[in-house]
């Protein structure tokens, strides 16, 4: 069973607008690796500062989870 720490887990948010913002946003002050994707790169720029990798998430995730907020 894999332990879920700081060191060991990347975190991985598609879409940044407001509430991706805010939630990787807490996350890269909490200590995680985040990775941000966004179709449009400047909505991702602050995140980046702040330390967030832009990447394409396909293969640079393990796992995936998609929560749907309708």
């Amino acid at each position: 069973m894999m332990t879920i720490s700081k060191e060991n887990t990347v975190i991985g948010f598609v879409g940044t607008g407001v509430m991706g913002k805010s939630m990787a946003g807490h996350l890269l002050r909490a200590g995680y690796q985040v990775l941000a994707y966004n179709r449009t790169k400047a909505r991702a720029e602050e995140l980046i500062q702040m330390g967030a990798r832009e990447k394409t998430l396909r293969g640079n995730c393990k796992w995936y989870l998609i929560i749907l907020n309708t």
